[in-house]
């Protein structure tokens, strides 16, 4: 199963994305766990479900629409949430919709699976990475192949624990990421989504037949001489959410609590010089270390290309804290974002550093989409508190964009919203477009300047949104 594979920017008509569904590994989560599995609370399982099914339904009408019938879409009646109506949208249920353009993870594992050699070797990778090597012959014997996905996805068989649950796998965008016709492997900080970084390298290897688009980001040869101090300063981790490919020469890249300095170096090396690409340009964002902005696509997003979203304490920060937030918290302001942009010339590597990220999207509208009109702003809660903060923190600024200027965030982020419907937008809700669809009132081909909303009462609570949730494959050129 090969995939035609190429992203060059964060805003190109999308075309074939890699998504993971919840799966019954985040209805077993308990509080004393939560947080360690990187959840700041346990979830309804059922309820996010059905929120991701809304979700689920808008990709398949932009990217896969024949796959979206009456009888499918049974699931938008007005009982809908009141039945507590369980999701389908799993593979292995009759009614998966198994499209070649929405894939899901579960699917392309179980392929993985199918193969006794690459079975027996992702078998024992979790088993060692788990350290359950005793566990590997008792997972061998499952024979049916779908069951033997579900374990080792869900860290359960048959109601017996085997290992944790990757309740983070739902974010798709951090354990890969395309840039060009390549497919970046990431490196995660934390344990609790090392299971991730496992399953991507098969992932990989699967949808595209040969490790020819894979990129794989190490640490040093004599990292293991290094002292234990040594090490954590030389250790290399990547995420996907800290990596955008934003033009087709040039690519975003965040410093952040999960993507370290020794990756970002190790991966402009690479770009520059051991792989060919068209990747001319790299920006690296320096952001703080706390949870609130993990990755840098929790704090900005591009709309258009001249139209970008931003957290306006840490994008804009020349702009100060107002009266009110200075009173109630006195001496936070937002440490300094950095911004460098690295160019490969042929005098050699030329660095130039931008005031601000906002500073840094004006200069990637003008000079890589070649923007002569307005370069224009939306802000996070209309950049007042509380509303900012509150909103970037359920994910205001994490959208994903199905094609230039349409795009699908969460429904609770209220002030954010009515941002976008003072620069012309209209904020729709998804099931409004799933039923226009059907009774072909709604056109994906040539809808304009919209934004989709999906419920989020528990999605937003595993702290990622759309953006996170998606992990582009494939999107048009402009």
């Amino acid at each position: 199963m090969e995939t035609p594979i190429e992203v060059q920017s964060e805003i190109g008509r999308l075309r074939r994305i890699l998504i993971h569904s919840p799966d019954g590994g985040i209805g077993k989560i308990t509080p004393k766990k939560a947080q360690e599995l990187l959840y700041e609370d346990i979830v309804d399982l059922k309820k996010m479900q059905q929120e991701y099914d809304e979700y689920l339904k808008v990709l398949l009408i932009f990217l896969d629409s024949e796959k979206i019938t009456p009888e499918i879409i049974s699931s938008i009646n007005k009982d809908y949430f009141e039945n507590n109506r369980p999701n389908y949208f799993k593979p292995n249920h009759p009614e998966y919709y198994n499209s070649e353009f929405v894939i899901d993870t579960q699917t392309i594992l179980k392929n993985v699976l199918e193969n006794k050699e690459t079975r027996r070797e992702l078998v024992k990778a979790i088993c060692v990475y788990e350290n359950v090597l005793y566990l590997k012959d008792y997972l061998l014997k499952i024979k049916d192949t779908s069951k033997l996905t579900k374990a080792l996805i869900t860290g359960y068989h048959e109601e017996k624990y085997l290992f944790p649950a990757i309740p983070n796998f739902i974010f798709t965008r951090d354990i890969c990421i395309t840039i060009g016709k390549n497919l970046l492997i990431s490196k995660t900080m934390f344990k609790a989504r090392g299971r991730e970084s496992i399953f991507a390298k098969f992932i990989g290897k699967e949808l595209f037949g040969s490790k020819k688009p894979l990129i794989f980001i190490h640490e040093n040869d004599n990292f293991t001489l290094l002292t234990k101090k040594e090490q954590k300063e030389a250790k290399v981790c990547i995420e996907g959410g800290d990596v955008l490919m934003i033009h087709k020469n040039h690519l975003i890249v965040g410093c952040s609590e999960r993507t370290t300095s020794h990756a970002i170096h190790a991966l402009i090396d690479t770009l520059f010089y051991q792989r060919k690409t068209d990747v001319q340009k790299v920006s690296v964002i320096q952001i703080p270390n706390k949870r609130n902005c993990m990755h840098i696509d929790t704090i900005f997003s591009q709309v258009k290309r001249n139209l970008w979203l931003l957290y306006q304490p840490l994008c804009a920060p020349e702009i100060e804290l107002d009266e009110i937030k200075r009173d109630l918290i006195p001496k936070t302001k937002e440490k300094k974002v950095l911004v460098k942009q690295y160019k490969n010339c042929e005098e050699g590597v030329i660095v130039e550093e931008f005031e601000s990220i906002k500073e840094l999207c004006k200069n990637i509208s003008k000079e890589d989409f070649g923007c002569t009109e307005e370069i224009d702003f939306i802000y996070s809660g209309g950049k007042k508190f509380p509303f900012d903060e509150r909103e970037q923190w359920t994910d205001s600024c994490n959208l994903l964009a199905l094609k230039e200027g349409v795009v699908i965030g969460y429904d609770r982020n209220e002030k954010t919203l009515e941002e976008f419907r003072k620069k012309g937008f209209s904020v729709r809700k998804s099931t409004e477009i799933i039923e226009d669809f059907l009774t072909g009132k709604f056109n994906p081909e040539t809808v304009e300047n919209l934004f989709i909303t999906i419920p989020s009462s528990e999605l937003s609570r595993a702290r990622g949104g759309t953006h996170c949730m998606s992990m582009p494959l494939l999107r048009e050129h402009f």
